[in-house]
């Protein structure tokens, strides 16, 4: 009796331990391992409604028009509609202000571009930066400011065109927006680090200051390349050169300012910014779902290439707050020459 107890005992113990290694083995078992994607938030039951896109821009503009190109591929992809509404005013700066203190409800995000956040904090037009929202996604690069003037103008190039103003000072009117990013990398860097001679003018957002330069109230401006390209072809204005750190990747024989003129430098980059507070499991899945959008749906990387004169691409959350922070930095430190 004391014999078979023992066998039994050994044999119970033997299966208890064969059990557990066999567990082990199945768990380390690569097909069976749960890959690390780096996100520990559960995928949540979203979005239930319609989204609602806020833009800080009018509409007809780049920021604009990137925006509802993004809303309509989301539309498609999340099966809910994306609403998009404009609430402009002092270069994106009463829309940022108004809704920085919304509450986050985890269907409201803003439209905006690094130029509107970057420069409008480090002119004093808002006392506050991209911290005030959650960061979501940089989902585009801009066909860049281009510096234009009529085409009946006499300046061929930029460095005319600075010489000229050196030479008469005030005579030639340079139209823009009051304060922002373009004031601070075209204008004001033109006259501080270059001794331009410009007069200022204020000319309201992009496709008003196209209107300003074909009516002869300014002698130049900047404005996005896809608001005045049907300009160019049409041989209505004489672009003088791109503010964009290189050539739009589809006009590579573009003048870059900053070749000649250092620091007339503005990559500006389209973002989405969520509410302050609102859930990390849905910026993580409208990350993902604008990131595959732009790497996966043909025709919405077509109507973007098309549009931006740029290959699409877009940045993660970690990479998407990098960049802001790197761009706030840089214009903080152009608003030095305010002083």
């Amino acid at each position: 009796m004391k014999r078979l107890l023992a066998v039994l005992l050994t044999l119970a113990m033997l299966l208890s331990l064969t059990a557990c290694g066999g567990q082990e083995q199945a768990s380390a078992s690569p097909e069976n391992a749960t890959p690390d994607t780096g996100n520990t938030a559960e995928q949540p039951d979203w979005p239930k409604r319609d989204i609602s896109f806020i833009c800080p821009a009018g509409a007809g503009g780049d920021t604009d028009y990137n925006t509802r190109l993004m809303a309509r591929a989301l539309e498609k992809k999340l099966g809910v509609s994306v609403v998009t509404t404009n609430v402009t005013g002092s270069n994106g700066a009463v829309c940022l202000t108004q809704y920085k203190d919304e509450p986050a409800d985890d269907y409201t995000f803003i439209m905006t571009s690094t130029a509107v956040l970057s420069g409008n904090y480090a002119t004093g037009l808002m006392d506050f930066g991209y911290e005030a929202y959650d960061p979501v996604c940089i989902y585009g690069i801009s066909s860049g400011e281009v510096i234009l003037v009529s085409a009946d103008s006499p300046y061929e190039t930029l460095e005319d065109l600075v010489k000229a103003s050196q030479e008469n000072p005030g005579s030639i009117i340079y139209g823009g927006p009051t304060g922002g990013a373009t004031y601070l990398a075209g204008f004001l860097n033109l006259q501080e680090n270059y001794d331009a001679g410009f007069s200022f003018m204020e000319a309201g957002d992009g496709a008003d200051r196209i209107t300003a330069l074909l009516g002869g109230h300014v002698n130049v401006t900047n404005t996005a390349l896809i608001n005045c390209k049907e300009y160019i072809e049409a041989g209505q204005v004489r672009p003088l050169a791109t503010m964009l750190s290189k050539a739009p990747s589809m006009m590579p024989d573009m003048r870059v300012a900053s070749d000649d003129y250092p620091n007339t430098l503005l990559d500006t980059m389209y973002v989405c910014l969520a509410l302050k507070g609102t859930d990390p499991a849905v910026i993580e899945k409208m990350n993902e779902t604008m990131l595959d959008i732009i790497a996966n749906d043909e025709e919405f990387r077509a109507d973007y290439e098309s549009m931006n004169l740029q290959e699409a691409f877009g940045m993660n959350i970690e990479d998407t707050t990098a960049e802001l922070e790197r761009q706030k930095q840089q214009f903080v430190d152009l608003a030095s020459l305010l002083k």
